[in-house]
């Protein structure tokens, strides 16, 4: 006795491979929601943060760029979730939140009185927050 092929088994894989992918697209969507969520509770913490040690006239301009951060964690989301061709915005958006990082931690705040000379803008431990968001974008 031989095996044949059975013509009807070659549809199979094709639908599951769209209900494979589906759950694939659907989980991606919910750890960009949860990844959103986190992004937003640490922000809500850094603006309390930011509350307490600065004058609310220097504050708002990080309380701006904390808007910044948000936006573009939803937009992680929006277009991991609407978006069908998503590789190179998703790699913009990892790039915007790496140049906004530099930009929050080597420019002066215009609204202080003072400001760091250029080399002590790197001394004071800032820059281990690029470790963090190298992180997050490599698990992600």
């Amino acid at each position: 006795m031989t095996a044949t092929a059975n013509p009807t088994l070659h549809s199979v894989p094709d639908v599951a491979s769209s209900r494979l992918n589906s759950v694939f697209l659907q989980e991606e969507i919910a750890r960009e929601r949860l990844a959103f969520r986190a992004r937003m509770a640490s922000m809500i913490v850094v603006s309390i943060w930011l509350a307490i040690l600065m004058p609310i006239h220097g504050a708002v301009y990080y309380y701006a760029l904390l808007l910044v951060f948000v936006a573009v964690g939803y937009g992680h989301y929006w277009i991991t979730a609407y978006v069908p061709h998503r590789g190179l915005p998703r790699l913009a958006l990892i790039a915007i939140d790496f140049g906004l990082l530099s930009f929050t931690l080597l420019a002066d705040n215009p609204l202080n009185d003072w400001s760091l000379p250029p080399p002590l803008r790197l001394e004071n431990g800032g820059f281990a927050y690029f470790f963090v968001v190298l992180v997050s974008s490599a698990l992600s």
